[in-house]
């Protein structure tokens, strides 16, 4: 079992993805995986709604920005939970450009969703809860709003693919519970 991240309050400012900093320590600045050499995210963080989704929302009414700020400012999303699984992320304009992710569990971000929507007066559904950890650009992530940009930017890896890459970034020293004698 995972530990949970330690998570911040959603920051979440018109304009810009609302996202839910977290605290990860442990991670090497660099690893070697799938092929590639990559390079540890400078931040870490779980996008609650991402800026390409906002400003979908804001062509039918211009307001929704200021409105999902109003909404998520300050609200907590923990715990966030790290599973097993990571995924490799590539950009859909940009070839070269990845990024590797691992999927998490945030049990709290359907309540979160309920208070946006009812905010909105729209019905939304939370993207993929994930956390990206690598790339090729540590300034930057790729966008997954949704279930059909996880499977077209982020197929499953195989399984061993998963372990190679967790060895690479010693995920089970970073990420899991210690175990009591």
């Amino acid at each position: 079992m995972t530990k949970p991240l330690r998570d911040l309050p959603i920051q979440a400012r018109p304009g810009e993805s609302a996202i839910a900093p977290v605290e990860i320590d442990g991670l090497p600045d660099e690893i070697d995986a799938l092929g590639r050499r990559w390079q540890r995210k400078l931040e870490f963080h779980m996008t609650v709604i991402g800026a390409a989704r906002i400003e979908e929302l804001a062509r039918e009414d211009p307001a929704v920005p200021d409105r999902v700020a109003r909404v998520l400012a300050g609200c907590s999303v923990g715990p966030i939970y790290v599973t097993q699984e990571l995924r490799r992320v590539r950009h859909p304009d940009e070839p070269g450009f990845e990024t590797i992710v691992v999927m998490v569990d945030c049990p709290a971000l359907a309540e979160v969703y309920g208070e946006l929507s009812a905010g909105l007066g729209k019905r939304l559904y939370p993207p993929p809860a994930h956390v990206t950890l690598y790339s090729t650009d540590p300034e930057r992530g790729i966008g997954l709003n949704d279930d059909d940009q996880l499977r077209e930017r982020a197929p499953a890896l195989s399984e061993q693919e998963q372990e190679d890459v967790r060895w690479a970034m010693r995920f089970d020293e970073v990420f899991e519970t210690p175990r009591q004698p």
